[in-house]
């Protein structure tokens, strides 16, 4: 979803542990040592190798007890040396473990991409301890600012369809999630960054008509309050903006050489399918809690600020990307 993400987006920037090694291999000099302790124990002591997260403690606690102390004798500048060297070899292992990581996850070229600005990372359990309600105080802010879309990833594969099922009369409920699919693409951890880099210029360039129909829009139907009496219309509406875009979006997908060169590879690779959706702000709240990227504490001190300056039902636009399951 981030390498997809990224070629439709200025900056993209995402919440997520998994990526967390990136900023453990950007900061690898100016890492503290208990930065390094700290990430020895996410690479190994977690998983139930290498040393004990209570070795490690005493370790370091020890180490820097040591490095600190203003007049050492003889024994102390030889065991300061020892730990010295046991240090040395817990920071090779670490440095090692993340190359492995970015290798085996095909991780290097977002690496590029953090350098150029383009992809923000925020990690709350690799690099950094950050406050209890990190993720709150992000949200909050986000669901406040009206240029910003959200991509959420869906971990469970959909089917190949077109279009959410016809709903009847009885059944058009403001409390839903109305979506249509946008394109389907490959998986995209086979190109290096420099393919994604020529491919997201390309997309920049070539779909800046969609970009603009999406942005209106979005800004339009945050005027909208969602009621189950208006929702059929908005999605009339929604679907008058979207469905133009998709045959030229789906031809432009589909002509893509590095795309065709990835499909042609193996009968077997990854395909993932982008869908557009609106739906309340308080539908998408309700579905990042069942995401477990927050509690229903949580959920209800977002929901207590943000109505502060907006209605929880305000009509909000986002994006979703989950595999396609196979047929």
């Amino acid at each position: 979803m981030v390498k997809t993400g990224l070629l439709l987006t200025e900056t993209f920037i995402t919440i997520t542990p998994t990526l967390g090694g990136i900023s453990v291999y950007r900061n690898r000099e100016k890492a503290t040592d208990r930065n390094i302790i700290t990430n020895y124990k996410h690479y190994f002591s977690n998983l139930g190798v290498g040393h004990s997260a209570e070795d490690l403690d005493n370790f370091i606690d020890n180490f820097l007890k040591l490095k600190s102390k203003k007049f050492k004798n003889k024994e102390d500048i030889i065991n300061l040396g020892r730990m010295e060297n046991s240090f040395k070899i817990l920071e090779t292992d670490v440095n090692n473990a993340t190359v492995k990581w970015m290798e085996q996850n095909h991780i290097e070229p977002l690496l590029n991409f953090t350098t150029d600005l383009s992809l923000k990372i925020f990690d709350e359990t690799v690099e950094t301890q950050l406050h209890e309600f990190f993720f709150v105080s992000i949200l909050i802010e986000e669901f406040r600012q009206s240029d910003l879309f959200h991509f959420f990833g869906n971990k469970n594969p959909v089917s190949k369809e077109n279009k959410i099922e016809e709903i009847v009369e009885a059944d058009w409920d403001s409390k839903m999630i109305y979506s249509t699919p946008l394109f389907e693409i490959p998986c995209l951890d086979t190109l290096t960054y420099a393919q994604l880099k020529i491919i997201r210029n390309e997309f920049h360039e070539h779909l800046q008509p969609f970009f603009e129909a999406i942005e209106d829009m979005k800004s339009k139907f945050q005027t909208y309050i969602l009621t189950n009496e208006n929702v059929k219309e908005i999605d009339k509406e929604f679907d008058s903006v979207i469905e133009p875009q998709r045959a030229f979006l789906k031809e432009f997908i589909g002509n893509n050489i590095y795309f065709q060169q990835i499909a042609n590879s193996s009968k077997d690779h990854k395909v993932y399918q982008l869908k557009i959706s609106f739906a309340s702000m308080d539908s998408v709240l309700i579905m990042i809690e069942k995401a477990n990227v927050i509690n229903e504490m949580e959920r209800e001190q977002i929901r207590y600020n943000v109505r502060s300056d907006k209605d929880l039902n305000t009509c909000y636009v986002f994006f979703q990307m989950a595999e396609i399951a196979a047929e």
